[in-house]
């Protein structure tokens, strides 16, 4: 796959500039679905899954700010800070439905994404790949609250 490197569309976000963002964009299908990868990841992570998506959709993939290729923010972002990037990224790139998969912390972006009101986009499918945000199932805790 090819990547990326765009100069920070204008005016892409005005509260909090970033020098550029990297990404990928694969495929050419009227279905599309974003990647998002976890803390300490990149694109690579998705380098497979890429590759095997895009005969069927039109596949984006960005380096989330301050990892990958992607600039670093100039002030340390709350999840919140990356969730509105991630809605921005969506709303700069024209996407009216899309799938969002995402690996631990880029599921805890969708989750809390999926749950913001507004969006000017539908979501279709979620796919969460050992996400944080998720309390994994436990059976000693559940006995012990019986």
């Amino acid at each position: 796959y090819k990547m990326i490197i765009a100069p920070c569309l204008q005016n892409f976000d005005n509260d909090k500039p970033l020098e550029f963002i990297n990404y990928v964009k694969e495929g050419n299908s009227d279905k599309s679905i974003l990647l998002l990868h976890g803390w300490g990841a990149n694109i690579d992570l998705f380098r497979g899954i890429i590759n095997h998506l895009s005969d069927k959709y039109t596949v984006y993939a960005l380096d989330m700010p301050g990892f990958g290729k992607t600039a670093e923010p100039k002030t340390a972002w709350s999840v919140d800070d990356y969730v509105d990037f991630v809605i921005k990224f969506i709303e700069k790139m024209k996407i009216s439905k899309l799938s969002l998969l995402g690996h631990s912390f880029g599921g805890r972006v969708i989750i809390k994404l999926a749950n913001r009101s507004n969006l000017k986009f539908e979501l279709d499918k979620l796919v969460l790949v050992d996400s944080a945000g998720i309390l994994p199932k436990n059976n000693s805790i559940l006995f012990s609250l019986r």
